[in-house]
C-alpha cells in the first residue's frame, strides 16, 4: 500500500508535467485551499475540477515549473494523513530577460484514504516565507495562457 507522502509527491510531479488527469486522481471531490499568507485571499473550498482549471489557467504559461519538496513530517493514522514539508517552487519563462521566479514556503496537507486505498487531498495550505526573481512572471504566464487559447 502506498504511503500518503508518495501520493503527495506524485501529484506535485503531475502538476509540473501538466498531467491534469493524474493530478485530479489525488484530489478529493472538495478541497479546502488556503494560500492566504501568499495571496491574501481567504481560505475557500473548491471542487477538484475548479482546482485543476485554476492550474490550467496559469501553469502552462510558464515554459517550466519545478516544485521541490523536502523536510517531510508525515503522520498517518488508519485512513487519515497529515503531511508538512518545505517547498521551493521555481517558475521559468525562457524569453524573459529575468526568466526565473522562485517562491519559498511550506505545505500543510491533509489527506484521506478512499475505499480503493488511494490517498486524496482534502486540505492544502501554503505557508509563504519569501519570493525572489522576476515577480512579474505570474502576470506574463497568465497572458501566455490566454494567447494560446
Amino acid at each position: 500500500m502506498k504511503l500518503a507522502k508518495e501520493s503527495f509527491i506524485e501529484i506535485i510531479k503531475a502538476i509540473d508535467l501538466r498531467d491534469w488527469e493524474i493530478a485530479k486522481g489525488f484530489l478529493a471531490d472538495q478541497i479546502t485551499m488556503d494560500y492566504a499568507s501568499f495571496t491574501k485571499e481567504a481560505p475557500h473550498t473548491v471542487t477538484s475540477e475548479e482546482l485543476i482549471d485554476s492550474w490550467k489557467a496559469l501553469l502552462p504559461g510558464f515554459d517550466h515549473t519545478q516544485h521541490q519538496l523536502s523536510n517531510f513530517l508525515c503522520y498517518e493514522e488508519v485512513d487519515l494523513a497529515h503531511i508538512q514539508c518545505y517547498v521551493s517552487a521555481l517558475h521559468f519563462i525562457a524569453d524573459q530577460p529575468d526568466p526565473l521566479w522562485t517562491v519559498i514556503g511550506t505545505y500543510d496537507i491533509k489527506m484521506y484514504r478512499d475505499i480503493h486505498f488511494k490517498w486524496r487531498i482534502t486540505s492544502w495550505v501554503f505557508n509563504y516565507k519569501f519570493q525572489s526573481g522576476n515577480l512579474k512572471l505570474k502576470e506574463i504566464a497568465l497572458e501566455n495562457v490566454k494567447l494560446k487559447m
